[in-house]
């Protein structure tokens, strides 16, 4: 579905006689859409790309570890709480083991596309998890991680975010080791851009990745690479490139 959207081969859906919507357009106004196509095809990866891909992203936030082990990634789970008669749904949970010796370690999701993160749904995240836990519907880890994805426009608003989410998170019990990563859809896309697969495998779905969030309009140009694919295209005239070149101290003889 993903190559049919992107190659304009999807149709319409037709709403009613006057009106058609492209399926493009409804992948564009879907967050949840974009978070299934990303995290499912991080889930295809091998473990240990997809860990780095997401330490890229988190720019410091997480340890790149080496030794990786997935144990669960499942979306939207509905996990009961006392405050809300539907329970609460994050957008992925992730339990994962990682280094050697292994910690477990569990991950809460939450994607944002043209919302905004705000703590307060962090924290009911975190509760609907540790009932989760005292239930015994899930095991208790050595750390949990909640990573907001998108929905934080400026670093002065990501830096208020964690402190809300620090301030409403204090009074919880039963936490080990609660910590908050923040990254933008941005974030995932230079990673990607920046990522050079191992196998054919992993380069075709790192493409795929790509393409997807292009989609969303969240792109990062590999100045080297692209402009490497655009010469060799003859999309882009060889004259433009010289300065550009010179500009990031890449030899244009080698583009001969």
């Amino acid at each position: 579905m993903l190559n049919a959207i992107l190659e304009s081969k999807s149709g319409r859906l037709s709403r009613d006689a006057e009106k058609n919507i492209r399926w493009s357009d409804l992948f564009r106004g879907s967050e949840d859409l974009v978070t299934a196509t990303i995290f499912e095809r991080l889930s295809y990866l091998p473990v240990e790309t997809a860990w780095q891909l997401l330490a890229t992203a988190a720019n410091g936030q997480l340890h790149p570890y080496r030794m990786v082990e997935l144990k669960t990634l499942e979306f939207w789970p509905m996990w009961e709480t006392e405050d809300r008669a539907r329970g609460v749904e994050p957008d992925i949970f992730i339990d994962i083991a990682l280094g050697d010796p292994a910690r477990r370690t569990q991950i809460i999701v939450e994607a944002k596309h043209g919302g905004a993160q705000y703590a307060g749904q962090l924290k009911n995240e975190v509760m609907a998890w540790s009932k989760a836990v005292a239930d015994g519907e899930l095991e208790m880890p050595d750390d949990l991680i909640v990573m907001a994805v998108g929905g934080i426009n400026s670093a002065s608003r990501r830096l208020q975010l964690e402190h809300d989410f620090a301030a409403v998170t204090a009074e919880i019990e039963d936490v080990p080791n609660l910590a908050m990563v923040a990254l933008d859809w941005s974030d995932l896309a230079r990673a990607v851009s920046l990522h050079l697969p191992r196998t054919s495998h992993e380069g075709r779905i790192i493409k795929d990745m790509e393409r997807a969030l292009g989609l969303y309009g969240y792109r990062y140009m590999v100045v080297t690479r692209h402009l490497e694919e655009l010469l060799g295209q003859r999309r882009i005239n060889r004259g433009i490139l010289v300065p550009i070149m010179n500009l990031n101290r890449y030899p244009v003889e080698s583009l001969k």
